[in-house]
């Protein structure tokens, strides 16, 4: 858990012992290098007198070590000779944090959209904090994070969670996460990458791991029967790619909905279940419920 600390926290004029104090505090794992381009436009703003206020976050662990949780590219500018305008004042916020990962989910809180922070970068960080997802590929943990995050709020309401709550659900899934790493690892898995399709493979897992984990080997490695459910399944997303937003098209070749993926994913995992040995059309009914996972 982690909390502000009240008493250590305080509202500062600029100076050169909070300057060294924050910039040279550890890094966070897994956060960002410093973008030239945002260190160039911060620049600018402070020279021209229209970037005054500055807030600063440090996150503490219990032996006292400091962690650089917010302030990363105006700290260094201040340190490597930016001069500091005279009215020039800090909000320096300090959080009491009982161990490292509770250091990562107090950054991942913090305005990705305004300083820039992306939703890949802060999921990476999530990752590269928590030893149970240590090594996860980028790719792999953004897929896990919106697959089980539909899965688990509904694709309606996702949205309105943060972000700091659907990384959370990698922590809860880890088992998932890490065998799904694998699966999408490899030569010739392009097909696997579309969260519609990670979205189906996590419903498969909560139903039964070990089918799971046979029957999407198949899916990845083109195995069976030419028209066996999993054959027939990755040929289906061989032909196919996620549609696209801002009216984006890939000329010439389907475009399939995040949902439909996943209904027909499950449909082919359900004649699979079943031990049907042919399967000709993978079905999906827009207007119905999500299929069941048998």
């Amino acid at each position: 858990m982690w909390k502000l600390n009240v008493w250590k926290s305080r509202h500062l004029p600029m100076s050169k012992a909070v300057i060294k104090r924050v910039a040279k505090a550890k890094i966070v794992p897994g956060e960002r290098n410093l973008s030239g381009t945002r260190a160039a436009i911060l620049e600018q703003q402070i020279e021209a007198g229209d970037l005054l206020a500055f807030r600063w976050v440090l996150g503490v662990l219990p032996d006292g070590t400091e962690y650089r949780i917010n302030g990363q590219h105006t700290s260094r500018l201040f340190l490597n000779g930016l001069k500091a305008p005279k009215q020039a004042h800090v909000s320096l916020e300090v959080y009491d944090c009982d161990d490292l990962h509770d250091v990562v989910d107090l950054w991942s809180r913090f305005d990705p959209q305004i300083s820039s922070r992306s939703k890949q970068q802060v999921v990476q960080t999530w990752t590269e904090g928590h030893a149970d997802l240590k090594g996860i590929k980028r790719k792999t943990a953004n897929l896990a994070v919106g697959a089980i995050a539909i899965h688990t709020y509904g694709a309606g309401v996702v949205k309105a969670k943060g972000l700091h709550e659907r990384c959370a659900l990698l922590n809860e899934h880890a088992e998932f996460v890490r065998w799904l790493d694998t699966i999408l690892t490899g030569k010739d898995r392009c097909h696997l990458l579309r969260t519609g399709v990670v979205w189906a493979i996590f419903r498969c897992w909560l139903k039964n791991k070990s089918a799971c984990k046979e029957f999407w080997q198949q899916v990845a490695e083109g195995e069976g029967e030419k028209l066996s459910p999993p054959r027939k399944l990755e040929r289906f997303l061989m032909l196919t790619v996620a549609k696209m937003g801002g009216g984006a098209k890939a000329v010439g070749i389907p475009q399939v909905e995040a949902r439909e993926y996943m209904a027909k994913c499950i449909f082919a995992w359900n004649a699979w279940r079943q031990g049907q040995a042919c399967l000709r059309t993978l079905r999906y009914h827009r207007n119905r419920p999500d299929p069941e996972v048998l």
